[in-house]
């Protein structure tokens, strides 16, 4: 019995060491060797040594002679080698596509005396959270000094209610809805923003938090380089952490400090690109990720209330999404997370304030530089926590902050508070046409849908209002939003045939929105009936692309998904 045991853990081992040197050779980077990285990493080969023993003891008692071998030492050694090194090439080519391509766009210039961009996303931030509600940035006053000198959209509504819909749809101008991007990837198909400044000779560099914002997804085509760590997502990628419960695993990443590299780590790489960059413009893209959960404490920035109390996220996001309990947090708990949460903002501030301090420092007011978001927070408003389970206001009305190179814009013009309702659609083409330059479209690639901003900023024509469409598919769910003005149109269809659910709100009357207008064996509001009806024709023109992804394009981004939670 002992002999299987023993047998069993040292194949288990030798299959983690094998696997975990291929892992390396095609993903190292992504780990980082930090004290909670390094904790997480140890639990892998504990797991699978019992894991081994556990299945060696089985196998013993059932088979009790097959743990006996003549075979001399020396051919067991061979063999054991030549299973360590076919298991560690095999270990490497499963992940070597996470691994960057290098750009397949022509430079068609140099593009020396264009204007450098600087594109930073701050995940999972709310509008309301991040300029407060007097537009002071009371939590960010950091990002209010470099408010002062930029546009302020006040009602910028993302794409999507998750990462990879909402931010296919900025890094694109192509509507997540046409790419059916909730398939978790970026099709090759929909030319990148930095695909088209590559070819206009900039240098494309990006310096991504978000784990699922990855190259292998489609979001490093154009970059020339792509810097991303989470010791998390390289553990996740062992098979050993992968027998392990679901929710020892999300105690790990609520615990340790390995989900994602933190602000400091992203501020310190982004500063080493801006201070490396030769004579060519350059194009740089800050993915930071702390406000995104598990909301880290930060008792330097603030410490918590007096009435807080201790609170499991992921206990309550995964009971409040299934709907099934009228139970909720008390208040002490609730408190104890928008804190959190609040306080993520305040300490990413911090960190932006450096990088812009080294921006400014190399390239003075001659740039482009734009702050937004992917998504919101939900925090109960509408019975859930996190995000992708809604399309309501809390969830894409977004951060958007554009400073434009100087002489873009006239003076009177290039600062202040933009009321009118817009798409991060918009953004891409807005950019391109500031900074001079044309989208790089090759026979195959699918035409930019958003339009630039920047006629009606600059007063060369009126600002005309166009419908504002929000969707993606999570939670065995497909959610959709249509904004016209100040009607809000929500539909929701359920995957396992449950009754498709209808919301419609004024938000002249109901900003936050909270009444549905659309009520049970009352009869629809004649609004509602005309923006549900508008909103059908508009999606059909959208969804004119969603059968070009290939299967394989739509399970390519399963494993990402499923490492974060976003998929069971």
């Amino acid at each position: 019995m002992m002999t299987s045991v023993r047998w069993g853990a040292g194949i288990a081992l030798l299959h983690f060491v094998a696997d975990l040197f291929g892992a390396s050779l095609a993903i190292g980077w992504l780990f980082d060797a930090s004290v909670d990285g390094l904790l997480l990493l140890s639990v892998v080969p504990v797991t699978v040594a019992l894991a081994g023993a556990l299945v060696g003891a089985l196998v013993g008692m059932i088979y009790p002679r097959r743990w006996t071998f003549s075979l001399p030492k020396s051919v067991m050694s061979v063999f054991g080698v030549l299973l360590a090194i076919g298991i560690a090439f095999g270990g490497y080519t499963t992940r070597k596509g996470r691994q960057l391509s290098p750009p397949e766009i022509e430079r068609h210039s140099e593009g020396r005396g264009k204007a450098p961009v600087l594109w930073v996303m701050m995940d999972t931030l709310r509008a309301d959270t991040l300029y407060g509600p007097d537009y002071k940035f009371s939590l960010a006053p950091e990002l209010g000094e470099f408010a002062k000198d930029a546009l302020v959209f006040q009602q910028a509504e993302s794409t999507a209610g998750w990462t990879i819909p909402a931010t296919a749809t900025l890094m694109t101008g192509i509507h997540n809805m046409t790419m059916d991007a909730s398939a978790g990837r970026l099709p090759e198909w929909a030319p990148t923003v930095a695909e088209h400044l590559y070819g206009a000779g900039y240098g494309t560099h990006a310096v991504v938090d978000n784990v699922i914002v990855e190259p292998r997804a489609g979001f490093g085509a154009g970059f020339e380089s792509f810097f991303q760590k989470s010791s998390f997502r390289f553990v996740f990628s062992l098979p050993g952490y992968r027998l392990l419960p679901e929710w020892f695993q999300m105690e790990c990443r609520r615990r340790l400090r390995s989900f994602y590299y933190g602000a400091p780590g992203v501020t310190d790489e982004a500063v080493k690109r801006i201070e490396s960059m030769g004579d060519e413009p350059l194009f740089l893209y800050v993915h930071y990720m702390d406000p995104h959960a598990p909301y880290n404490v930060h008792p330097e920035v603030s410490p918590l209330p007096e009435d807080s109390e201790e609170v499991n996220y992921y206990d309550w996001r995964i009971l409040l999404h299934k709907e099934e309990t009228s139970a909720r947090p008390t208040p002490g708990q609730q408190r104890t997370l928008v804190h959190r949460y609040e306080g993520e903002v305040t300490f990413m501030s911090r960190e932006i304030k450096r990088l812009l301090d080294a921006w400014y420092k190399r390239y003075g007011d001659s740039g482009l530089v734009m702050f937004t978001s992917d998504h919101g927070e939900e925090f109960l408003e509408h019975g859930h926590y996190g995000h992708g389970h809604t399309v309501h206001k809390e969830s894409v009305n977004v951060p958007l902050m554009f400073q434009f190179p100087k002489g873009v814009l006239a003076s009177e013009r290039a600062s202040g508070l933009v009321e009118h309702p817009v798409s991060l659609l918009d953004v891409l083409p807005t950019t391109l046409e500031a900074i001079g330059v044309e989208p790089v479209l090759r026979g195959d690639d699918f035409p930019i849908q958003g339009q630039s901003m920047l006629p009606w900023l600059r007063g060369e024509e009126p600002f005309t209002s166009r419908p504002l469409i929000a969707s993606h598919s999570r939670h065995k769910r497909r959610v959709f939003r249509y904004r016209q003005g100040d009607g809000v149109f929500l539909k929701t269809g359920f995957y396992n045939g449950d009754k498709e659910w209808r919301g419609f709100y004024d938000l002249q009357t109901d900003a936050a929105e909270l009444d549905n207008l659309i009520r049970p064996n009352e009869p629809e509001p004649p609004k509602a009936k005309v923006a549900s009806t508008h909103f059908n024709k508009v999606a059909k023109t959208l969804w004119k692309a969603k059968d070009k992804l290939s299967e394989e394009e739509k399970n390519a981004g399963e494993e990402s998904l499923r490492a974060i939670g976003y998929i069971q």
